[in-house]
């Protein structure tokens, strides 16, 4: 005989069913059933009582899926793939089995909006008022602008002549190299077209003549 459904249970269920995983949800609510004090549910009947209560099964809230991302942004379902191999988001599967969908933390999200805003920032406002759900994460990434970036010249002299260059660019262009190939000649103190290079302002592991 199965036991009766209590108004608290019923509360925990869809305070759960839109924010999680399914199978983070049965995790969740017969944990807080062994809490309260009541027997656990399958999977199978909270899936029927989610039903009947109106429940999705699809989380909204905080977890989502990658065509939701694909289909806000606009985007090819492998862009948010690759941010979950570079470690830009977390995200959560079911099972390990490979059709097993990857459920994406919009919090993460979130985070990594307020860490690298230029990157989301080509995308319209009302796509990342949707993807956040946050309004408030959206207006930041769009009020605050990347840094102008900052010129990194690396002055070097030429050992034989003396005369010192702005930058790595400049003396490879002097002596007809490639920049990454003076590059290496500076730091492993070889020549280049019978000149040598060093560091103006010598930095640690470098070698200076």
């Amino acid at each position: 005989m199965s036991t009766r459904w209590t108004k608290e249970e019923e509360f925990e269920l869809e305070r759960l069913a839109g924010d999680y995983p399914w199978s983070m949800v049965v995790q969740r609510h017969n944990q807080w059933s062994a809490a309260n004090g009541r027997p656990p549910r399958t999977a199978v009947a909270l899936a029927r009582r989610a039903n009947i209560l109106g429940c999705g099964r699809v989380p909204e809230g905080e977890w989502i899926t990658i065509s939701t991302i694909s289909a806000i942004l606009g985007i090819d379902r492998e862009k948010p793939r690759r941010w979950i191999r570079w470690g830009k988001i977390r995200s959560k599967r079911e099972c390990k089995r490979t059709p097993s969908p990857h459920y994406i933390s919009r919090r993460s999200l979130q985070e990594w909006a307020r860490r690298e805003p230029d990157f989301f920032r080509p995308y319209p406002h009302d796509a990342l008022v949707m993807l956040f759900s946050c309004r408030e994460t959206a207006d930041w990434v769009y009020e605050h602008p990347p840094l102008a970036p900052r010129t990194r010249c690396r002055p070097v002299r030429c050992v034989e002549t003396g005369e010192v260059y702005r930058s790595i660019s400049e003396a490879a262009q002097a002596s007809y190299v490639v920049p990454s190939r003076l590059q290496a000649i500076v730091n492993t103190h070889e020549s280049a077209n019978g000149r040598r290079f060093v560091d103006v302002a010598p930095r640690y592991g470098v070698r200076v003549a």
